[in-house]
């Protein structure tokens, strides 16, 4: 616990491996979210919107242990501000959207790229020109003896269900321990 400075070193060397692989990683990445147990302790460290949860008694209690990185939050939109890029929305992307569910992105000055819906991620080297940054956050926490299971998903999971839907979906099967089904 506490010596995050390991798994920081590896978040960069993997930036390293991305960059110098033959990949298109100016326009593309990913997001990361990993959990580590050690004893009876959880870490959980974070890039972009991939998310965990700890869901506990019997699905009545809920642990966020990752926080996501959205281009529009205060921390990372200052960020981005100062390496010179832009937190706005997009409308004219696409019209088969309704316009409540676009999301901030980050751009270039008055341009429509990079386009990215995060604001830390894996690889995307031209958003980490403007601000994007691959450094992850982390929480640590005790597990204790309500604690059921822990949820990771990215945002294809989030985007459409709420923490609270989750640990009701999961909540049924937990007794049978039917971890496919859920």
């Amino acid at each position: 616990l506490n010596n995050y400075h390991i798994i920081h070193e590896v978040y960069k060397q993997i930036e390293k491996e991305i960059k110098d692989s033959e990949y298109d990683k100016e326009f593309s990445g990913t997001t990361s979210c990993s959990v580590f147990i050690t004893g009876n302790y959880l870490i959980c460290s974070n890039i972009g919107d991939s998310r965990a949860i700890m869901i506990s008694q019997r699905g009545k209690a809920i642990t966020p242990l990752s926080t996501d990185h959205k281009p529009n939050s205060p921390k990372e939109k200052n960020r981005i501000i100062k390496h010179g890029g832009e937190v706005r929305i997009n409308y004219s992307s696409s019209s088969t959207l309704c316009q409540e569910n676009y999301p901030f992105r980050v751009y270039a000055p008055e341009k429509d790229y990079p386009g990215l819906a995060v604001s830390r991620s894996l690889g995307d080297f031209v958003a980490k020109n403007i601000g994007v940054s691959y450094e992850d956050d982390i929480i640590d926490i005790q597990i204790g003896k309500d604690d059921m299971c822990i949820v990771i998903g990215s945002d294809g999971l989030w985007d459409h269900l709420t923490e609270e839907e989750v640990a009701t979906i999961v909540s049924k099967y937990y007794d049978s321990k039917n971890n496919e089904d859920a």
